[in-house]
């Protein structure tokens, strides 16, 4: 990626865990900077992980809690202008260009119609790494993803909200029949599908259908030692506490 010269009194921003963190550059070297997060940590920080600078400089006679008020209210002022941007329409005007990829100075600008400044084009690189689905961020420029790309995220995002929506449902489903004394029948079809779910895990483990939901949900509900799926599926009212499980796994 490529930088104007990072000097003290710039301000940067880096992914941590996947979140933005703004900091201030105390002093500069040829590949790192020592800074002061918005969190109050001062570390040293390799360039290469910096994913916006400023191209103005900062005051350096601000106190040490006057420059983290600085960041976290500059954080702040960007967070908000994420609301203004919609990467949707800005790449319904750029997805049919000869050339697929974008300074990210040049895109915040198209998506605000106006000249932008260090705080729109955060902004802008902000809701890039949130929605992954239209653009991509690499080694500072942005690349706009084809038709049948978005397509394609599109239907994984759909896939793991799916997911994400079963493995919720049964960790309520699995709490409610742990806290109740009877049989909690009849279940409704989500409710039946999460518990086929849980049956062929015990029965066939990691070679079952969609085992990592299984095996998340019932860790997330606290059953992770090896017949907690039985007991589970015992007291539901599935199976019978002597059921034969040699003959299910041979489908007998």
């Amino acid at each position: 990626m490529s930088f104007l010269p990072i000097s003290s009194g710039k301000l940067i921003e880096y992914l941590d865990n996947g979140r933005f963190i703004c900091g201030y550059v105390t002093e500069s070297q040829a590949k790192r900077v020592r800074l002061l997060n918005q969190n109050g940590r001062e570390l040293n920080l390799p360039i290469s992980r910096i994913v916006h600078c400023s191209t103005s400089n900062h005051s350096a006679g601000l106190d040490r809690e006057a420059l983290i008020k600085l960041l976290k209210d500059t954080t702040a002022k960007r967070h908000s202008l994420m609301e203004l941007i919609d990467l949707e329409i800005l790449w319904d005007l750029t997805n049919e260009e000869a050339n697929d990829t974008f300074d990210p100075h040049f895109l915040a600008e198209l998506s605000f119609g106006c000249s932008a400044d260090d705080d729109i084009v955060s902004a802008f690189l902000r809701s890039v790494f949130k929605d992954k689905l239209f653009f991509r961020y690499r080694e500072g420029k942005i690349k706009v993803h084809s038709p049948d790309k978005v397509n394609q995220l599109r239907t994984q995002l759909e896939k793991e909200n799916e997911k994400e929506v079963l493995i919720a449902s049964g960790i309520e489903l699995v709490t409610r029949i742990i806290k109740q004394k009877d049989s909690q029948a009849p279940f409704s079809p989500l409710e039946e599908e999460i518990l086929i779910l849980i049956q062929n895990f015990y029965l066939y483990g990691g070679e079952s259908d969609n085992a990592d939901i299984a095996r998340k949900l019932l860790k997330e509900s606290g059953l992770s030692r090896p017949h907690d799926p039985y007991k589970l599926l015992v007291k539901s009212g599935v199976w019978k506490k002597n059921i034969n499980i040699p003959l299910l796994r041979h489908n007998l």
